[in-house]
């Protein structure tokens, strides 16, 4: 028996090769078909283990159910060292071409994803006008119907009973999630690009292609109009207690603005457009990610940015967990990358092959969900390798 000799991972495919010629017409027919099937996933994800051969295990996890090499890996109960994500909805059959659209809801492209505290809901938003509310354990959908034209956005309640949307109708959307009852909010005078709720659903804060950043006091109706950024707000977060506001722009910036005083805090070290923002529970700690490719956490007491760097392309969506270790980057090349905020160390490179437009992260559940440009919802648990 031939024993793999490749240095690389083509010529780890060269050699599977070899195997399955050698093998072909045997009479052991259950080992061909196994070697063909992991020259098939080798060759599928060589690019991929290429750029990081330590992606093995979480790529078999990734793939459908059907598939002979993630049964084998299940079965086998293997783990590769240290940190990784494993996916827990993976697709049931073969996904190229066909599934994606069938598995997914959404008729185009997921734009923003978000999750209750306790990672049993997902919410996530997409260019088909739609906003879906997933139950991740029965992975049953809840469809909801009021945007005229693509959602840009959602954020959701600590506790899964609310949402809120916005989109390219100009209009900001709050979801009750136990009716499907929208009510309608309506301020920005062009496509809203980003929203954020305060945890126990009171306040929200969206930001828009008009340049502004409103907040909306949900239960009186009232609006605090903020205007700072030159060109669009790309992205908006706030603190739980709903006292500040973190938004990111166009013009580069990041803006720190305080609720209360109206006082602003302008932090500037991205290049280009500032794409997503994320702040701490306690407020302290904020993360951006830019077209520059940068991830940035920021001391929002003192304005310190601490630059991270190992995307290769425009980072189109962060989260962060509510005590400010630990934050998660995506990128137009379909990476995701987590980062342990004390050290600045990569804990995780995930690859996912398409651009991820949305990023949410459940620190109680370890649940790390995302949304890519295809219309695919996919959720993750934090795994710690054995």
């Amino acid at each position: 028996m031939k024993h793999l000799s490749g240095r690389s991972v083509y010529d780890v495919v060269e050699d599977y090769r070899d195997l399955v010629e050698a093998t072909r017409g045997g009479e052991e027919l259950q080992d061909h078909q196994t070697l063909h099937a992991y020259r098939r996933f080798v060759e599928r994800e060589s690019d991929h283990l290429a750029h990081d051969p330590g992606a093995l295990i979480p790529l078999v996890y990734n793939a459908p159910r059907d598939s002979l090499v993630r049964r084998q890996v299940v079965q086998d109960d293997l783990f590769p060292p240290g940190a990784w994500l494993r996916r827990l909805n993976p697709p049931e059959s073969d996904p190229f071409p066909a599934v994606w659209s069938q598995h997914s809801l959404h008729q185009g492209g997921v734009t923003q994803v978000a999750l209750s505290a306790d990672g049993r809901r997902a919410v996530s938003g997409g260019q088909d006008g739609k906003v879906i509310c997933w139950d991740l354990e029965s992975g049953r959908p809840q469809i909801l119907n009021a945007h005229t034209y693509g959602v840009r956005s959602v954020a959701v309640t600590a506790d899964g009973r609310r949402a809120v949307s916005n989109g390219w109708d100009e209009k900001v959307i709050c979801w009750d999630l136990a009716s499907g009852r929208p009510l309608i909010l309506e301020a920005h005078t062009r496509a809203v690009r980003s929203v954020a709720v305060t945890p126990d659903g009171r306040i929200a804060v969206s930001g828009g292609e008009d340049g502004k950043v409103i907040c909306w006091d949900l239960e009186s109706g009232r609006t605090q109009l903020l205007e700072a950024h030159i060109g669009s707000v790309l992205s908006v977060a706030v603190t739980p207690d709903g006292r500040r506001a973190v938004s990111g722009g166009s013009d580069g910036k990041v803006i720190c603005w305080d609720l209360e005083s109206g006082r602003t805090q302008i932090l500037d070290a991205h290049t280009d457009g500032v794409r997503s923002v994320a702040v701490t529970h306690g407020g302290r700690r904020a993360v951006s990610g830019g077209q520059d490719g940068k991830v940035i956490c920021w001391d929002l007491e003192s304005g310190r940015p601490q630059i991270f760097e190992a995307h290769t392309g425009s980072v189109l969506s962060v989260a962060v967990t509510p005590d400010g270790r630990r934050a998660v980057s995506g990128d137009i090349d379909g990476t995701v990358i987590c980062w342990d905020l004390e050290s600045g160390q990569k804990m995780i490179v995930h690859p996912w092959g398409t651009p991820i437009k949305g990023l949410a992260w459940a620190e109680e559940a370890k649940i790390v969900c995302l949304g890519d440009q295809h219309g695919m919802v996919a959720w993750f648990r934090w795994e710690e390798g054995k």
